[in-house]
């Protein structure tokens, strides 16, 4: 009788030994997914601070061209308000004076 006890102790021990062993496979397995998780995680970290610190500098270029584009089109709408006032002046000053053209 008491061998057939060691026998089912030594049987239960094999099956804590298999069962250890499949956990420290799945153990090993997701220590390496976990590893590889916090390598893409510390990569997409580093790209976020690339791109954060380069923003900035884009964003001032984008103010500056807006900035430079709104001059221009303020400059274009000038000039076009004078020579508007000009031609005014032109059609006013030559409207009583001069003689009506058969052909414009």
């Amino acid at each position: 009788m008491s061998g057939n006890n060691i026998g089912q102790i030594l049987n239960a021990f094999s099956k804590f030994e298999s069962k250890l062993v499949e956990q420290s496979g799945m153990l090993k397995e997701l220590t390496a997914k976990v590893n590889s998780l916090e390598n893409q995680n510390k990569k997409l970290v580093d790209i976020v601070q690339k791109m954060q610190q380069s923003s900035p500098t884009k964003s001032n270029q984008v103010d500056q061209q807006k900035h430079n584009f709104q001059d221009k089109v303020e400059q274009h709408l000038c000039s076009i308000e004078e020579k508007s006032k000009k031609t005014l002046e032109l059609v006013k000053s030559n409207t009583g004076n001069s003689k009506k053209r058969a052909w414009p």
